[in-house]
């Protein structure tokens, strides 16, 4: 039998549920839902820490709430990851199922300037969530979406036994129409 805050085959696994309540010995599952630094199933996925750089008035981007929005139409957001990660599967939250046909992901690697899509495939979680496919093996320097704006970036836990196509997960967050400028784009850059 695992001890308190672990659970899964030979207990390898840590819990992460809100309030430091425990989890389901066998899942991992956590009735109380995630603390508020990790996501997606059982808790497994770690936020990635990023600073703004340019603009100090992003407390939507910071929030932990996907109904926040980017009120300013023309500023591109600029944040630096606390670490460089390669990208592997990324996710992104809107607010209207019509807007999930029309965004792509690109990234930058290291030293090149040009950018490359992420080649998916694309999975829809439910009618707002998508997750795309975007596998690199060089760390990624910078992250932007093709559409409107977007908020939180996450990554999974390094989990290889568990996680090992799912590299990284970014959380992105959009807003209904006129509450965005189109081409609006977030960038990550790590330091």
């Amino acid at each position: 039998q695992c001890s308190v805050g672990r659970y899964g085959p030979d207990c390898q696994y840590q819990c992460h549920c809100a309030g430091s309540d425990p989890c389901d010995k066998d899942n991992g599952s956590c009735s109380s839902g995630c603390h508020q630094d990790w996501f997606g199933p059982a808790c497994q996925y770690e936020s990635i820490g990023f600073k703004v750089l340019e603009n100090s008035a992003l407390d939507w981007l910071t929030d932990q709430n996907d109904t926040t929005c980017n009120d300013d139409k023309e500023t591109p957001v600029y944040l630096t990851l606390k670490s460089p990660i390669p990208l592997g599967w990324s996710r992104i939250v809107v607010s209207s199922p019509a807007r999930l046909r029309h965004i792509e992901l690109h990234y930058y690697i290291a030293n090149k300037n040009d950018t490359n899509k992420c080649p998916g495939p694309k999975v829809n979680l439910s009618s707002t969530v998508q997750d795309i496919l975007c596998p690199t093996a060089d760390n990624v320097t910078k992250f932007k979406r093709a559409d409107e704006n977007q908020a939180h970036m996450d990554r999974p836990k390094n989990q290889p036994d568990r996680y090992s196509v799912n590299e990284a997960l970014a959380l992105l967050e959009d807003c209904p129409e006129g509450e965005n400028g189109d081409n609006v784009n977030i960038y990550l850059d790590p330091p």
